[in-house]
């Protein structure tokens, strides 16, 4: 059962209450002043004995049905609030015609060593979810079926974003619930824990975007903070082209840097089984959070966004439902 938690001034009181530094008022002052611009309402439920909450924003072009659903995870540290002020889907949301969801990790959590809000994205990632072994893709399995219960949702075209810890997430989530999801696209992370021998039911469409110069997940292979095997962008694309059942070598596609926008890669691998299809978008000099850059162009949004769109679940999600459950 879930609760309705109010508008996002309920998100600005209590960050006045448990944020009083000058991050804290800033980000105050910012959901007061986009609160009125973009409505966006806090649900809750109980999920695994914790009460767990995540936002909901409908785009303003949104249909009254079969509306696109697009569930966003932040990063390590991070909250949804803070994801929802600088990631950009809400304005996406509002000009494409899609639900937007930014879900909440867990913090704070009884005897955990870290604090911090994180994601049990796997292979020891991370934080106090990882220790406590928080069961987050039963949460947000949970949070796609409350959105699909009042038959807004297109249970066709359920799409999961995300950024760092969030965006392991959503691969995680991706390969065990691919039923579910029609589509992928997120930020600076890999899959991360699974055996070697993985398989998946059904194909996923995945799309990671990744600078080069990331100091915090590298772009190449790396051990992060000492326990957490990262397989580096161009193995973590190859690998999905595995588990999607594409067909030779990636496709690479150079655009070259101006003087107001950074270069990039397109790696494609396509066809892949099912109609799926496998993108590593390379940010040359790009750093960990790229999202409100300026210089990245399209934005992380627009390129997931522009990626994702273009897949639906066969049958009309007619599993959906039940994957979600």
């Amino acid at each position: 059962m879930t609760r309705d938690g109010g508008r996002l001034h309920s998100w600005a009181a209590m960050l006045k209450s448990k944020a009083p530094h000058p991050l804290g008022r800033v980000l105050l002052v910012l959901i007061t002043i986009l609160a009125s611009a973009s409505a966006v309402d806090k649900k809750c439920m109980e999920s695994g004995g914790i009460t767990r909450c995540w936002l909901v924003h409908v785009g303003s072009a949104a249909p009254t049905s079969k509306s696109p659903l697009v569930v966003i995870l932040h990063g390590y540290t991070a909250t949804a609030s803070r994801e929802f002020l600088r990631d950009g889907w809400a304005g996406k949301a509002d000009s494409e015609g899609f639900i937007a969801v930014w879900a909440e990790g867990t913090s704070q959590l009884e005897e955990a060593n870290d604090p911090f809000t994180s994601w049990n994205a796997g292979g020891g990632c991370c934080g106090g979810s990882d220790e406590k072994g928080i069961d987050d893709v039963a949460f947000l399995k949970a949070v796609v079926a409350c959105s699909l219960s009042d038959g807004r949702v297109d249970p066709a075209r359920v799409y999961l974003g995300g950024h760092s810890n969030g965006c392991a997430m959503a691969q995680r989530l991706a390969v065990e619930a691919p039923q579910m999801v029609a589509g992928v696209g997120c930020v600076a992370w890999y899959l991360l824990g699974q055996p070697k021998d993985l398989t998946i039911a059904e194909p996923v469409p995945l799309m990671e975007i990744h600078g080069t110069t990331d100091r915090v997940i590298p772009y190449e292979e790396s051990n992060v903070a000492g326990k957490i095997q990262s397989p580096g962008a161009l193995e973590n694309a190859a690998r999905w082209a595995g588990l999607n059942g594409c067909g030779g070598a990636a496709n690479v596609t150079q655009v070259a840097a101006t003087s107001s926008a950074l270069g990039y890669q397109v790696h494609k691998y396509s066809p892949c089984s099912g109609g799926a299809e496998v993108q590593l978008v390379t940010i040359e000099e790009g750093n960990h959070s790229p999202m409100g850059d300026d210089q990245v162009v399209p934005s992380p949004a627009d390129w997931a966004w522009g990626f994702v769109s273009r897949f639906s679940k066969p049958g009309g999600g007619a599993g959906v439902a039940a994957a979600a459950g």
